[in-house]
């Protein structure tokens, strides 16, 4: 079970790397400055709220945070549907340059399509970086009953 799991993470690295930037050099992000997860803003009905983040950019740029990474799990992704995760990522990506605030957007999703669909769509709205935590659900069987 561990192995198959080992496999499936290393094959998903592999496939955003060859697939993304398959045409591109991609250097590492060198990081200078604060970085933060930042929530993602709802309604009291659980919708999005948008109008939020750049009241969070404000306070972020007023703090000295430089670089947000958007839809993490401190983001709530794994709640979110891929439409919302692209709004919320053009919404933090479309912000006046006035905040200085560089966007890195997390693209891991349990399909491997949709961690390509996020990636893709982040690199060309402009992100900065994509990050992945690999975000598994593990099944187990079950050993009794209760």
């Amino acid at each position: 079970m561990i192995y198959n799991t080992l496999n499936v993470l290393l094959l998903l690295i592999f496939t955003l790397s060859q697939v993304v930037f398959a045409t591109n050099v991609v250097n590492p992000l060198r990081v200078d400055g604060l970085v933060t997860a930042v929530f993602t803003p709802f309604n009291d009905d659980f919708s999005l709220n948008l109008n939020q983040v750049e009241v969070q950019a404000a306070w972020l740029k007023d703090t000295g945070v430089e670089y947000v990474f958007v839809a993490g799990t401190t983001g709530e992704s794994l709640k979110l549907n891929m439409t919302e995760r692209m709004k919320l990522t053009e919404t933090w990506l479309n912000l006046p340059a006035s905040y200085g605030i560089k966007v890195i957007v997390h693209v891991g999703a349990e399909s491997i399509d949709n961690a390509k669909a996020l990636a893709a769509h982040a690199e060309a709205h402009g992100a900065v970086a994509i990050g992945n935590i690999v975000l598994c659900i593990l099944f187990f069987p079950v050993l009794c009953q209760c």
